[in-house]
């Protein structure tokens, strides 16, 4: 099984442009490329490491028109990355305009490009012996830019690879001939289409010829000797099912031929290979059925992880169905082989969890199950064979395997668990089973289950799929943006999650919920629409997409959850809509920009800690009550805005009630409005909001709680309208700069200690209807000199120290109808010298 995975190549600094044998066009145009991979490397030849290699000699066609472009590399034999440079030509011809920019290796004079870009190519019929390789030109690439302006060309082989492996004594070859017994095409004329970030398509042309011959050269290749050490020989072969299976015909140096065939069906898979057990030709006739050792029995797993010497363990042991009893490298298989006590029924919950050196495993065709988290993490596995045998693959089982290319869902499984190739970030298509018609996702009865990243930057989902299953574009960080049908009602949780350079989407409007994490980590999404049919948006939806700079709440959202809007830097301003009923912890904590909040009518329970770490100028309008603390059983007596970052909060008319604690402890709210409205301030609504400065409170104040304002230390002014009734006790306790009172003229109750510690007061005026003054209601104002009484009748006092430690030289002002009165009250007479009028 083998690596399969676009290397992209960096590009690296020439020498200069001039060549001995050839000459460079004087604009010294540059080209660069790179190879995919399979096995260990994909190449124009390989190395005796089996690594990507070009040679100083390797020449491409380039289309940037429909014209042939002759181009060389311009590095040296053994590189494996490099630049192509033009050619000079003598003739002055022109092609039509293309699309992008195309190449094609090897060059080949007679390869056109069509008007509609249709690669029109010559795949080799006679391919030269290579050591441990194919020979240099047999492996067709084709490539795709980006654009016309990147000069970035990512190859990708159009063939599959058939090794045959060969022993004897003193045996030479001379060639060896390989055909379909259906007489299938597989050299010649055909076409490929070539696609940046897809892979290519080959179609062989009914002109084209039914073999491939190996030339092994004039003095031939002498094989090894030692059947444990074959001597291989390549065939590049493009992909096609061989149904009545396929003839090797070997011919050695004296003219001597032996045949092999197999009558068994055989499929080329492009850019894989299929290896032939070594076998020894007698030239004394036909040989028997060669087996291709592909297949474990069924109680044998079958990988590799690029070592001969160390085994990997599996993670767990004990999931297999059976008892593992050896497990050691077999040189034949050229693989590890894990054997067991009976047959291997499973691979079940985090069987090899983490092994992240295995590079390929070979699974036998007695397992039905791959379970949760199976192949977890194992960050080097470039393929996988998945037997027909298999009807569940279960949720994650593949979860990051960031080298895995390709995967192909055999038609057994039936069911397929959520999540189960995320963060596959190498992963260019699917086959087989519930892919979808272009290979980049999986469906299975309307859900999108996984999705195949690599190389796309858009995408539109087909409209098969009506659920996009949990964490379906997870990691995928090079999508920029996605077309979701409207045939689409469920959009799972984490669906989006990190896709960090999706900049756009729209939500069809047929869901119904935003899911937990759905587009948590977007951080590249500039705005979104939420439809109207979306009625809840769930736990950090939107958490972390630093970009989002506006939102568009819908008209029948009733629940904003746990932090989904945490963190959204960009966002400047929200609306939340008066179908909103309930806004739950920290939903807008850290949004650094916000600058304007509007809350509708329709609020009835919003959780505490909202909007902390916002913008330092921002302004807070509310059209609903705000709840009460208490009724937040679970947190534990915390206001709904306490600790918010809020500079101004404006309380709209329709507000009646401020909930306690509602804004306890503001550390940058400066000023209060309340337009008109009819509103109880409930217990310690403002406390402790050390900024706070300026409060506005209408016409329509109704009552004043307890400690409401207390300690708001840089209050001075502060004027109660003629609707408010009672003033709670330590309402404006600790207000210390606070000079300026003017109590409304039908409040009838100051609570104890409301005014207590107004440490820059001097005079206050008591109107006409107050009934009772609560004990230490004006104590501890050292600066209080003058109290003025308005009421005819002594309010009551309620303990002997409501204006304990005032000024030396205080006095109480009353009418002189009421002097006698006053001197005479219980609590009021211990003031008898300072009451006058």
């Amino acid at each position: 099984m083998r690596r399969l995975f676009a290397i992209i190549v960096a590009a690296f600094a020439l020498a200069g442009c001039s060549m001995e044998d050839i000459t460079i066009a004087p604009k010294c145009d540059i080209y660069y490329a790179s190879f995919e991979d399979f096995g260990e490397e994909s190449r124009t030849y390989v190395d005796e490491n089996v690594k990507l290699l070009w040679h100083e000699d390797d020449r491409i066609s380039l289309f940037r028109t429909t014209l042939n472009e002759q181009f060389k590399f311009t590095g040296a034999t053994g590189d494996n990355s490099g630049g192509f440079a033009l050619i000079e030509s003598d003739e002055w011809v022109t092609g039509n305009v293309v699309s992008t920019n195309y190449a094609v290796y090897p060059y080949d004079a007679t390869t056109k490009l069509s008007n509609d870009e249709i690669i029109q190519l010559t795949m080799p019929a006679v391919q030269h012996y290579a050591e441990n390789s194919f020979g240099r030109g047999a492996n067709t690439m084709v490539a795709a830019s980006e654009n016309t302006s990147s000069k970035f060309l990512p190859f990708r082989n159009l063939g599959g690879y058939i090794i045959v492996k060969l022993y004897g004594e003193d045996t030479t070859i001379k060639s060896i001939e390989f055909k379909g017994n259906n007489d299938e095409v597989i050299a010649g004329a055909a076409t490929a289409e070539a696609k940046y970030g897809y892979l290519p398509v080959v179609t062989m042309l009914e002109s084209g010829t039914t073999a491939i011959t190996l030339d092994c050269g004039e003095e031939g290749i002498t094989i090894s000797s030692d059947s444990a050490n074959p001597t291989s020989f390549w065939f590049v072969v493009p992909p096609i099912t061989f149904e009545g299976g396929f003839t090797f015909t070997i011919t050695d140096i004296n003219g001597n031929t032996f045949t092999k065939s197999t009558t068994k069906s055989q499929t080329v898979v492009r850019n894989e290979v299929k290896s032939m057990s070594g076998f020894e030709p007698t030239f004394e006739g036909e040989g028997e059925d060669p087996e291709v050792a592909t297949k474990p029995a069924n109680n044998e797993i079958w990988y590799t992880n690029g070592s001969t010497t160390e085994a990997t363990t599996p993670y767990k042991t004990n999931v297999f169905g059976a008892n593992i009893v050896s497990n050691t490298y077999d040189a034949d298989k050229e693989c590890w082989v894990i054997k067991f006590d009976g047959d291997v029924t499973k691979i079940n919950y985090s069987a090899f969890y983490c092994c992240s050196s295995l590079t390929s495993v070979t699974i036998p065709d007695s397992v039905t199950t791959i379970g949760s988290l199976a192949f977890y993490r194992c960050s080097s596995l470039t393929s996988v064979n998945i037997p027909d045998s298999v009807t569940t693959i279960g949720y994650g089982a593949f979860y990051n395997c960031s080298s895995l290319t390709s995967v192909t869902i055999p038609d057994g499984v039936t069911t397929i668990g959520d999540s189960p190739f995320v963060s596959c970030s190498m992963l260019q298509e699917f086959k087989g089973k519930f892919a979808s018609d272009d290979g980049r996702c999986l469906i299975q009865d309307g859900r999108l289950i996984a999705f195949a990243p690599a190389g796309l930057t858009e995408y539109a989902i087909p409209d098969s799929a009506t659920t996009i299953g949990d964490e379906a574009f997870k990691y995928c960080s090079s999508l920029t943006s996605v077309n979701i049908p409207d045939s689409v009602t469920t959009i799972g949780g984490s669906a989006f999650y990190n896709c960090s350079s999706l900049m756009s989407i729209t939500i069809p409007k047929n869901i119904t919920k935003i899911e937990r994490y759905t587009f948590r980590y977007c951080t590249s999404l500039t705005s979104i629409t939420i439809p109207d049919s979306v009625t809840i948006i769930g736990d950090q939806a939107f958490s972390g997409c630093l970009s989002l700079k506006s939102v568009d709440i819908g008209s029948r959202v009733t629940t904003i959850n746990y932090r989904a809007f945490e963190d959204c830097a960009s966002l400047t301003s929200i609306t939340i809509p008066d179908n909103v009923k309930e806004i739950y912890q920290a939903a807008f904590d850290g949004c650094k920009s916000l600058s304007e909040v509007i809350i509708g009518k329709g609020l009835t329970y919003l959780y505490s800690s909202q909007f902390t770490n916002i913008s330092n100028d921002s302004v807070l309008t509310i059209n609903s009550n705000i709840p009460n603390s208490f009724e937040l059983e679970e947190l534990d007596n915390v206001g709904c805005f306490e600790g918010s970052s809020f500079k101004y909060v404006v309380i709209e008319n329709g507000v009646t009630n401020v909930g306690d604690r509602a804004f306890q402890n503001c550390p940058n709210l400066t000023s209060v409005k309340f337009n008109d409205a009819n509103v109880e301030i409930s217990e310690k609504g403002f406390e402790g909001c050390s900024q706070l400065s300026r409060v506005e409170f209408g016409t329509a104040l109704k009552s004043i709680g307890p400690n409401a304002f207390a300690n708001c230390v840089r209050l001075t002014h502060v004027s109660i309208p003629d609707s408010t009734t009672s003033c709670g006790p330590y309402a404006f306790y600790g207000c210390e700069k606070l000079s300026n009172i003017i109590l409304g003229e039908n409040i009838t109750d100051i609570g104890g200690s409301a005014f207590r510690g107004c440490t820059s007061l001097t005079d206050i005026v008591i109107p006409k209807n107050v009934k009772n003054i609560y004990d230490y209601a004006f104590a501890d104002c050292p600066n209080l000199q003058v109290v003025e009484c308005e009421p005819i009748e002594p309010p009551t006092l309620y303990g002997p120290n409501v204006f304990a430690n005032n000024h030396l030289s205080r006095v109480i002002y009353v009418n002189e109808t009421c002097l006698s009165d006053y001197r005479a009250a219980d609590y009021w007479n211990q003031y008898y010298s300072f009451i006058i009028y």
